[in-house]
């Protein structure tokens, strides 16, 4: 849940802080309908920066606790997302830095090759790290897959 919150308000940053660069670039007025200004450029930056370096810390911190174990058979596989989390978000925050990127970061994301592949990755490595299922389907750990008999 707090790793969804710092990756979403990196996200909002990070996509208002393109919005306002291109005002910026093109000479426009701060905008009427929103509480921030051009000048607060730098902050947001780093905000979207802080955002996602929390989130990465957040998902580390997930990784290496001892509730993970029981729910993945390849637990230190999830380790490999952390740089790939770390590529996608210092690559998202460098390009709306430069000024490319134009749309929603989410949008970005389908269209760049870089960052589709990076998500091809985390897939891979999720599917790679196998959740344990019970045989409800649910994710469990591996006492539940214990088979009682027919008393169950």
């Amino acid at each position: 849940m707090v790793f969804s919150l710092f990756v979403l308000t990196s996200l909002a940053l990070i996509k208002r802080f393109s919005e306002l660069s291109m005002r910026q670039d093109e000479g426009l007025a701060d905008p009427s309908n929103r509480d921030y200004r051009i000048s607060d450029l730098q902050i947001i930056a780093a905000m979207a920066a802080a955002s996602a370096m929390n989130a990465v810390t957040v998902f580390a911190l997930y990784v290496s606790s001892s509730a993970v174990k029981p729910l993945y058979s390849r637990p230190w596989m999830l380790w490999l997302l952390a740089p790939l989390l770390l590529y996608w978000f210092g690559r998202a925050l460098m390009i709306a830095h430069r000024r490319e990127m134009p749309d929603d970061p989410i949008i970005y994301a389908f269209r760049d090759g870089a960052s589709r592949t990076t998500v091809a990755a985390i897939v891979c490595i999720m599917l790679a790290a196998t959740p344990v299922l019970s045989p409800s389907g649910a994710c469990a750990g591996p006492r539940q897959w214990i088979h009682r008999g027919p008393s169950d």
